[in-house]
């Protein structure tokens, strides 16, 4: 990526040192994950899943207890693309949220925000404590404004998949599984292999 963690928490907050940053550094944990690898947060913990490289798909729980795609992001998407993974009491009672690399593999950062608060406030890094809030902010309000375009435009699914097409392209091109696309858009991929065959002979006929 063009730009280190270093740099991302200083756009934050400029008072960032590398100096501070050093004393917290040995707590981010970077992974080379191979394709289809699910990622979850430990028990009763929470924490951060930063995406260096790769494609991730959010799942979630929906109201009938059932996993499904929330959404999709890449290191492209964002300075850096991040996701918060935590646990609730009614995520423990039917399962957990997870993350699932749908590319052939990943490289990801990670850090235990347990660990992370109680190292700063420790080593009293103030300055730091306001990245780490903001840090949760940003990547709760990215996934709040991906979940609710869903639910104002009320597209079909044949619509999604081609805003699909349009601005997530790199999904194309990473060799994702169709039952991923089919879990965001709510329906089978069986379905989807029809939806998908009927537009390119819709493309077909105008060519």
């Amino acid at each position: 990526m063009k730009n280190t963690l270093l740099e991302f928490f200083r756009s934050v907050n400029p008072t960032v040192t590398p100096q501070m940053f050093a004393k917290i550094a040995h707590l981010f944990r970077y992974q080379h994950i191979k394709g289809q690898t699910k990622i979850q947060s430990p028990e009763s913990r929470s924490k951060m899943v930063f995406i260096l490289e790769g494609v991730l798909a959010y799942y979630i729980i929906d109201i009938a207890g059932e996993q499904k795609v929330c959404c999709f992001s890449t290191d492209s998407d964002n300075q850096f693309a991040g996701f918060y993974l935590s646990q609730s009491s009614y995520r423990e009672q039917i399962g957990h949220e997870r993350l699932e690399v749908v590319s052939g593999s990943a490289r990801i950062l990670t850090f235990d925000l347990v660990e992370l608060e109680e190292a700063i406030w420790r080593l009293d890094l103030k300055s730091l404590y306001d990245v780490y809030r903001e840090v949760i902010r940003e990547c709760l309000a990215r996934f709040v404004k991906s979940y609710s375009r869903r639910l104002e435009t009320g597209q079909t699914a044949r619509d999604e998949y081609l805003y699909l097409k349009a601005h997530k392209a790199y999904l194309f091109e990473s060799g994702i599984q169709q039952k991923h696309i089919a879990s965001y858009l709510g329906i089978s991929p069986q379905y989807l292999s029809k939806l998908v065959s009927e537009l390119e002979r819709e493309e077909f006929a105008i060519v």
